[in-house]
């Protein structure tokens, strides 16, 4: 006996097509060799903002979440789009965030840092000592929060092909690294 699969989307592309970001539906119909017929539908959704950790192969909607579960050495890879972070985004193992363009991945803190220069609250990024962490190809940007320092680093590692804008503190300028 045979049975006729088929698939239609939503948006009437191919189903081989690639999918936009947003929902879309693909109704599902079958025909057996006696003509009975059924259908049901599935509904595809693509993240706008999507961080893959490339060395687990896992997804997350935010970097927090994927630097939390990440572990040392793991590279994590950051689509375009604006990531708004809660909370000092403390890195604590080896690690490399690449963005997917300088211009178009974009992240940006939820609140102030602390005001101390020689605080670790100061920094929005904080990199523990003996930590190598690698950034590249990424927008930090402080717009409306009070940022003293954008990456307060006590490691190693490299910083390559990224913006720093709007990093300040009240009326005084931060620093970038």
């Amino acid at each position: 006996a045979s049975l006729v699969v088929t698939g239609a989307r939503s948006d009437a592309l191919a189903l081989t097509d690639p999918y936009p970001v947003g929902s879309t539906v693909i109704t599902w119909s079958t025909t057996d060799a006696c003509g009975n017929t059924g259908t049901c539908k599935t509904t595809v959704i693509v993240l706008t903002n999507a961080v893959n950790n490339v060395t687990q192969g896992t997804w997350y909607c935010n970097i927090q979440s994927a630097i939390a579960s990440a572990n040392s050495d793991d590279e994590i890879h950051v689509a375009a789009g604006t990531y708004i972070e809660t909370g000092q985004i403390v890195i604590d193992k080896n690690l490399t965030i690449l963005g997917a363009d300088k211009v178009t991945t974009i992240i940006k803190p939820a609140q102030n840092t602390g005001g101390d220069l020689n605080n670790d609250a100061s920094g929005w990024f904080l990199v523990n000592p003996g930590i190598q962490f690698n950034l590249q190809e990424v927008t930090l940007d402080g717009t409306g929060q009070n940022i003293l320092q954008a990456i307060f680093h006590r490691g190693t590692g490299i910083i390559d092909n990224c913006i720093f804008q709007n990093i300040k503190y009240t009326s005084n300028s931060g620093n970038a690294i």
